[in-house]
């Protein structure tokens, strides 16, 4: 696998995809963070190889995808607890 640089990460894989959400706030209303999980995760899926945190500036958060080969993706905004669903399609 190739380690490839997007924005601000580096990350493994042969292809990659990145997401930008606008708005969200990764702290409470103390300014504490709520999110205190890895910046980088390499999962081990078939298709997705590693994610990283690329950016968390003036409300925009991006993430930098690291995938084995091309492929489509969807993503879905669920709610209670809300979360951002970025779902890779695997062969």
């Amino acid at each position: 696998m190739l380690r490839r640089a997007t924005l601000a990460a580096f990350v493994l894989g042969l292809a990659c995809a990145t997401a930008a959400a606008m708005g969200p706030d990764l702290s409470n209303l103390d300014g504490n963070p709520t999110y205190g999980g890895s910046r980088l995760l390499t999962p081990g899926f078939g298709t997705l190889a590693e994610a990283a945190q690329a950016g968390d500036f003036e409300a925009t958060l991006s993430w930098v995808f690291g995938l084995s080969r091309p492929t489509c993706w969807d993503v879905q905004e669920l709610h209670n607890p809300d979360r951002l669903v970025v779902d890779f399609h695997h062969v």
